[in-house]
């Protein structure tokens, strides 16, 4: 049985290993899942990595597969990692049968061209997303799959092993256009079926923003600290990392007209030492106290206050009753080849409103006036 023993290599005892039966095991028969992984060619898929919640195993020469799960259940999801197919298919293993057949598909593809004008753009990285299937789902980056390219000097770029028939979001990604300040339109498209080619829109590259700043500490106007900042989109998993100059200005290029989130820390923290985001910052993001949140549709100067003391707690937002929940909460279940892949939607509350709000709102510091009282000319 697959098990993980964590043991201090230089502690110089021995290492002791009790093996047992599956006899032996208390209701075996809710407890071991079995099956086989085939590539999408039909041949065994060797190595296949094979996960559940807890328990793991590989795949063996035969594709063949063994789990014993820590408690008895009527079922085992699990996710597979191979290379060559589509990332993290996920299927359902029934317990006590060794007929699970786990057939891995290789994905569509997915095809485009980066242009600024009519000129095709090299070494332009571009992301593919995949869209949440309700509005306002999931923490920033989440947990889905993430695929990346960059274009060749023709300005193609080529993204394999896309799961089939999903809504995705085609974006080029900041840092690769930061010297030249450009940035494109995001592309929302479904890919084809699996084998098959999706050929998208162009990218059009165009003219972008600078988030230009400066970072003020109430006691301390001539501080420098090690500092951190991030700015990041909040549709999709982008963002860019700076310092502030000695004079504790800072500017991110390449910033297209979309709500953004700007955090700051300090390096080897998740804060800034010492210091918090004054409430006088208008953008100021009460989820995390250590962030701005806005939109940016134009070129921007922010002036950021700091004032001492640690970040305040993230407020208790009102919850919904079980009722509610239970009304709201979406469960997708699609055939696949004799499994079914399990997606679990959460339902959207009254935090992720207010949070959709707020990067709705233009990006701002602190006024003007905050900025006088603060004795900053």
């Amino acid at each position: 049985f697959p098990r993980i023993i964590t043991t201090n290599m230089l502690a110089g005892r021995p290492l002791g290993v009790t093996l047992a039966t599956t006899e032996s095991v208390p209701d075996s028969s809710r407890r071991q899942f079995a099956g086989r992984v085939l590539a999408p060619d039909g041949k065994p898929a060797v190595g296949a990595l094979i996960s559940g919640v807890n328990p793991w195993t590989v795949s063996g020469d035969d594709g063949r597969f063994f789990i014993l799960d820590e408690t008895p259940a009527g079922q085992l999801a699990v996710t597979i990692d191979f290379p060559g197919v589509v990332k993290d298919q996920s299927f359902l293993l029934m317990p006590g049968i060794l007929g699970n057949s786990l057939q891995l598909i290789a994905g569509a593809t997915v095809l485009g061209t980066v242009l600024k004008g009519t000129r095709p753009m090299e070494g332009v990285d571009v992301g593919l997303v995949e869209q949440m299937a309700l509005p306002g789902m999931g923490p920033p980056g989440g947990s889905r799959n993430v695929y990346e390219a960059t274009s060749g000097p023709d300005g193609r770029f080529k993204i394999e092993h896309v799961a089939p028939g999903r809504d995705y979001c085609l974006f080029t990604k900041m840092k690769s256009l930061a010297a030249d300040n450009l940035a494109a339109i995001k592309t929302h498209f479904r890919s084809a079926g699996d084998g098959q080619v999706t050929e998208v829109a162009e990218l059009s590259l165009h003219p972008a923003h600078q988030v230009r700043g400066r970072l003020i500490f109430s006691d301390n106007p001539n501080l420098t600290s090690d500092i951190c900042i991030v700015l990041r989109r909040a549709s999709v998993p982008d963002s860019q990392e700076i310092h502030p100059d000695e004079d504790r200005t800072f500017v991110f290029q390449a910033v297209p007209s979309e709500s953004v989130v700007v955090s700051f820390h300090t390096t080897g923290l998740n804060r800034v030492h010492g210091y918090r985001l004054s409430d006088q910052n208008l953008s100021l993001d009460e989820r995390r106290p250590t962030a701005l949140s806005g939109r940016v549709d134009e070129d921007l100067e922010l002036s950021v206050l700091f004032e001492p003391g640690a970040a305040s707690e993230s407020p208790q937002w009102p919850s919904r009753t079980a009722a509610e929940l239970a009304a709201l909460k979406q469960a997708a279940v699609v055939q696949r080849q004799g499994a079914r892949r399990i997606a679990q939607f959460n339902p959207t509350d009254v935090a992720t409103e207010h949070q959709r709000v707020l990067e709705d709102s233009p990006l701002r510091g602190i006024s003007s006036e905050a900025k006088t009282r603060s004795g900053q000319r």
